[in-house]
Parts: C-alpha cells; structure tokens; sequence
C-alpha cells in the first residue's frame, strides 16, 4: 500500500512539474517571440526570455512542485547554474534548427527536447531531499 501511495506522489509531482513547465514555457514563449520580432536576434530573445521565466519557474518549483524547505540561497545557485547550462544547449541547438526552420518553431522543439534533462536535474541535484514523500 506504502508503494501505491508513493507512486501516486510521483506521479503527481510530474504533473506539476509538467504544468509549472507549461506555465514557464508560456511565459518564456511570449517574450522570445516579442523579442524576436523587435530584435531579430534569436539569441538575445532566448537569453531575456529564459530569465524572465526562470524566475516564475524556480518559484512554482521550490514551493509547489517539490515542496522544498531547504535553504534557498543553496538551491539559487544550483539552479541557476542549470539555468545557464541549459540556456546554452538550448541555444546552440534553437540556432542550428532555426537554419531548416522557423525559430517559432525551433523554439517549441528545443524547450521538449530539454524538458526531461531539466526534471531529472531539479528533482535529483537542486531540490534533492525536498518534503515531497514526508507526511
């Protein structure tokens, strides 16, 4: 019964994860498209677009999806260096898809392609050990 329970738990952690996800993916979708438009530079759009949805992602994350009541300057760090090293493999793939394609469309590819490495990071390195499965 204790398996079945933390099964459910997971799986609705994933949820949320998906939905945070969603959520900052709108977000960060909406400015990269704004940005593009105005700037024409894909690379400046990704780079002002991922900081602006970062935050709301970190926040939904540590208080919502894994309940993290750990110290957060620790997990600001952490997970601002998965930032940064997830902006540049987003980047460097957004560029070289955005050469067959639209970068509207790249983007949209790039952030799914990306979506599982960022879940597996956050749940195993930055908020590891969050309140999640405690009853």
């Amino acid at each position: 019964m204790e398996v079945i329970e933390e099964d459910k738990q997971k799986g609705k952690e994933i949820f949320k994860f998906s939905f945070s996800s969603l959520i900052s993916f709108f977000i960060d979708y909406s400015f990269y498209s704004s940005l593009l438009l105005i700037t024409h530079n894909i690379i400046i759009a990704n780079i002002i677009a991922r900081i602006i949805s970062s935050i709301c992602n970190f926040s939904i994350n540590k208080k919502l999806v894994f309940k993290s009541s750990k110290n957060i300057k620790d997990e600001i760090i952490k997970y601002y260096s998965l930032v940064i090293i997830i902006l540049i493999l987003n980047t460097i793939i957004l560029k070289i898809l955005s050469n067959f394609i639209t970068p509207y469309l790249a983007k949209i590819i790039v952030e799914i392609l990306l979506f599982i490495i960022n879940y597996i990071i956050q749940k195993k390195i930055i908020f590891k050990g969050s309140d999640i499965y405690k009853k």
